[in-house]
């Protein structure tokens, strides 16, 4: 079981950590394997997706 690492911050100037961080977790060895980041802007983005996908 992977832990998820919530990686969330409203401020626009720490949007290339953020990513930083998803780029970090994902490719080195020992992080990729134990975790899987979330961004808080891609659960936004899926919610905004599926709530505008169902209305008619």
């Amino acid at each position: 079981m992977k832990i998820k690492v919530f990686i969330s911050s409203v401020q626009k100037e720490l949007e290339d950590e953020r990513l930083a961080l998803q780029i970090l977790l994902t490719t080195e060895p020992f992080l990729s394997e134990h975790c899987v980041p979330i961004l808080y802007e891609d659960c936004v983005f899926r919610a905004k997706v599926t709530t505008h996908s169902g209305a008619k």
